[in-house]
């Protein structure tokens, strides 16, 4: 039941994985003869082919290397670029980015829904994370102040990595993001001539390619898996076990046993503003088809600098105040109960501050 005030995204249960699997509960009571029909049967042949889809950044140069020590690759790639496995000539899409500006239209649908030899495994990260990443390392983002200036133009990787340092993390969730404006492939340099490629921020880049994904679980839901990166990371092998177990796929006679990666990518945590703004310009409930919800974006409190040395500065001159510094003429005994004290008066005003937001944030709804 919503609350009052609330909207329907905050009751929404979010979809499992549907992959091929048949419930035990769709066969019914057989004794009583109410059995059920299942609604997804299990085709008669099994995928031969595996595409990755996902966002910059969210993990597919990992996922393709967890399928490429299990699987055959469906494509072929030049010895330079053996990250691209599983992730280019992509039927429809091309490349995994699916640096496309317009949803699919019916035509390339009928294409995906004829094509039951493909899975397709979509990556997503968190969306909060996913954001500060953006940030971080802009893969194929136009000048951020000047767009139109290089876009469309020619290729662009990560060159305004050191543009956006000069911005905050509010600034750079408030800006408009121009996206790699090609129209048909990556690299052919075959752009749009609309502006159709220019979003009012990252979460509404990030919507446009989560709704092109749900395009595909929608026409093709017993072919998809959805994998997300903080889970792929702590256990590859058991993303690998479950494509086997749901998809009936073949794994290669040298494949071994796949460790946990070396690289575990930490969660974030927000200062209020930039906060405020995600929770404002996400859109949850696309994101709840992935796996996520409103609580997956964390505001930070207290005591996270501690734990975490990756703090945008807001955070960190948030949390390295005068208070949390002992006086000159202060004993060190002192300046630590003070401290301990004002600690907990902070933390106990942030928390205080993150319920009244998230109580606004579920109010207002997702915008659109």
């Amino acid at each position: 039941m919503t609350q009052p005030g609330g909207s329907e995204c905050d009751t929404f249960q979010p979809p499992r994985d549907i992959g091929w699997e048949t419930s035990l509960r769709d066969q019914g009571d057989k004794n009583s003869g109410t059995a059920e029909k299942s609604k997804f049967k299990r085709p008669a042949k099994p995928p031969t082919n595996i595409y990755i889809l996902g966002e910059r950044n969210s993990g597919t140069n990992y996922a393709a290397s967890v399928l490429r020590k299990a699987f055959n690759p469906p494509n072929e790639v030049h010895f330079s670029r053996t990250h691209e496995y599983f992730s280019s000539d992509i039927p429809v899409f091309r490349h995994k980015h699916m640096l496309r500006h317009s949803l699919l239209d019916d035509a390339e649908l009928a294409e995906i829904s004829r094509r039951t030899d493909i899975l397709w495994v979509l990556a997503v990260r968190s969306p909060c994370d996913w954001a500060e990443a953006m940030k971080r390392v802009p893969w194929h983002m136009c000048h951020p102040n000047n767009i139109k200036s290089e876009c469309p133009g020619s290729f662009i990787g990560f060159e305004h990595r050191e543009t956006l340092r000069k911005y905050s993390l509010r600034d750079f969730f408030e800006m408009e993001f121009g996206d790699w404006p090609e129209s048909t492939n990556f690299r052919n340099l075959s752009f749009v001539t609309e502006d159709n490629f220019i979003y009012s921020n990252v979460f509404q880049l990030r919507r446009h390619k989560l709704m092109l994904m749900k395009q595909i679980i929608d026409a093709v839901p017993r072919n998809v898996k959805i994998i997300r990166l903080h889970e792929l990371e702590r256990s590859p092998e058991t993303f690998v076990k479950n494509l086997i177990l749901e998809f009936n796929v073949t794994r290669k006679e040298d494949s071994e046993t796949q460790d946990q990666s070396d690289k575990m990518h930490i969660e974030k945590c927000l200062a209020s503003d930039e906060w405020e703004i995600a929770q404002r310009e996400i859109d949850w409930r696309i994101e709840s088809h992935f796996g996520y919800t409103f609580l997956d974006c964390h505001l930070c409190y207290d005591g996270w600098a501690d734990r975490s040395s990756k703090l945008t500065p807001p955070v960190q001159n948030q949390r390295k105040g005068p208070a949390a510094r002992p006086m000159k003429n202060q004993s060190k005994q002192d300046a630590v109960s003070v401290t301990g004290v004002q600690h907990g008066k902070a933390t106990n005003k942030l928390k205080q501050q993150e319920q009244r937001m998230m109580t606004a944030a579920r109010s207002r709804g997702p915008s659109n």
